[in-house]
């Protein structure tokens, strides 16, 4: 699956650095969210760690770890300092969530600074009927409540973390991965919400795509494909002010999705001569020249965790 830079055209070189790579391969990096110090939060399946990143001086610091959980998926701000995250506890033969440990848990991160002994991941709800959580966006108009998305069933979910409370927002088979998976047993993977859609990526139909939503999440119409790929694995992505899709190929790539569904490959495998160990998520700075990648990682090739990398 490793054909992406031959399927679509490559785009002018950019420059990348890691900024940070875990030692052991156990030590798979799954999501990330910038925090206003610089500093980045990533999400790790290392026995339900949250670390910061500084990219300014390469250090990695455990901030938390969630109880009852091994692994930490999709990440979204809901607040000053306050982050939500998806758990559970990681069946890797199953590839899902051991059944009944799927939860949300928060953090209050304050500064990042030093790092604060008493910040702890706290669970405010349990989704004993999911199956394995991933992506995760919040509302705009309710950043308390969370939008999750189901690889397994296709469902997103919607939680309230102030109290708890569990529904389902959007429940379409064109976002589970179908009886018959061919590529890989994962449907929707990543979601973000822009400018009224929330849009989303599907790992086994090799696609990313949005659905008009309204101000709590629920669909407003069917799901409009943006653009399909000729190869590779949809994982999590970011979405530019003028609705530019920066996507994390999982097969080793960054890939480009303009508006008008034109794709291009800005960085694939070690194009960039950093080499992309399985890709999971992306994040823009402010002023979007700076792209943050996580690599999952734990490749023979590399014989590592997952990391952090930024490309310019």
């Amino acid at each position: 699956m490793r054909l992406l830079a031959l399927s679509l055209p490559l785009a002018a070189a950019l420059t990348a650095k890691q900024v940070y790579q875990f030692p052991y391969r156990s030590q798979f990096v799954e999501n990330l969210a910038l925090l206003p110090t610089g500093q980045v939060l990533v999400t790790t399946f290392d026995q339900a760690r949250l670390y910061t990143i500084n990219p300014h001086d390469g250090s990695a610091h455990v901030v938390s770890q969630l109880p009852g959980a091994d692994a930490l998926a999709g990440i979204a701000q809901i607040g000053p300092w306050t982050y939500a995250v998806a758990a559970g506890r990681f069946d890797a033969g199953r590839l899902s969530f051991a059944p009944g440990s799927s939860q949300i848990g928060i953090i209050n991160i304050r500064s990042c600074k030093h790092h604060h002994k008493n910040d702890s991941l706290q669970t405010v709800a349990r989704l004993p009927q999911a199956t394995l959580l991933n992506g995760m966006a919040s509302l705009p108009r309710y950043p308390h409540i969370v939008l999750t998305a189901d690889s397994k069933t296709g469902y997103i979910y919607r939680v309230n973390t102030r109290n708890g409370r569990v529904d389902i927002a959007l429940q379409d088979e064109a976002l589970a991965p179908g009886p018959n998976p061919k590529i890989i047993a994962l449907g929707v993977n990543g979601i973000q919400i822009h400018n009224g859609y929330l849009y989303v990526s599907h790992s086994e139909k090799q696609l990313v795509g949005r659905y008009k939503i309204d101000a709590r999440g629920n669909a407003k119409g069917k799901l409009d494909v943006i653009a399909q790929w000729p190869a590779g694995l949809p994982d999590d992505f970011a979405v530019a002010r003028n609705g530019t899709v920066f996507a994390a190929d999982h097969d080793g790539g960054l890939i480009k999705i303009d508006p008008d569904g034109k794709q291009v490959t800005l960085a694939s495998l070690n194009s960039t001569g950093v080499y992309l160990d399985a890709p999971t998520s992306v994040k823009l700075s402010k002023d979007e020249k700076t792209i943050f990648l996580t690599a999952g990682g734990n490749s023979s090739t590399i014989g590592k965790g997952g990391g952090l990398i930024i490309l310019r």
